[in-house]
């Protein structure tokens, strides 16, 4: 399992200069278009303030629907708010099948085993 965080984890180190967090935060919900209680982009607003305050990571399941949307808005009105120099880190881990125009991500002359 150790070899495995170390192949992720090293391009965030190495390509994005990210630092190493002591705490990250998954944050998982529904992903259809019920209405949100008002109360959930209060909470998630203040979970994305401490995030920007400690350093912490915030992880969601990577699409634009539910409360993973929701968090995205959060990051992104706090990076408008900071003028976008900011070290607040959010990693959307979507599905593959998910993900529009993957096809450009394909680098069929290499192959990189997890």
């Amino acid at each position: 399992m150790d070899k495995v965080i170390d192949r992720v984890m090293k391009p965030l180190k190495k390509k994005w200069n990210m630092v190493v967090p002591n705490v990250v935060i998954s944050v998982t919900g529904g992903a259809d278009k019920t209405p949100m209680d008002p109360r959930v982009n209060e909470m998630l607003s203040r979970l994305v303030e401490v995030a920007h305050n400690t350093g912490t990571w915030i992880i969601t399941g990577g699409t634009q629907a539910g409360v993973m949307r929701l968090v995205g808005e959060a990051v992104h009105d706090r990076l408008v708010a900071d003028g976008s120099k900011t070290g607040l880190v959010a990693i959307g881990i979507a599905t593959w099948g998910c993900v529009k125009g993957k096809d450009k991500l394909f680098n069929h002359d290499v192959s990189i085993a997890i």
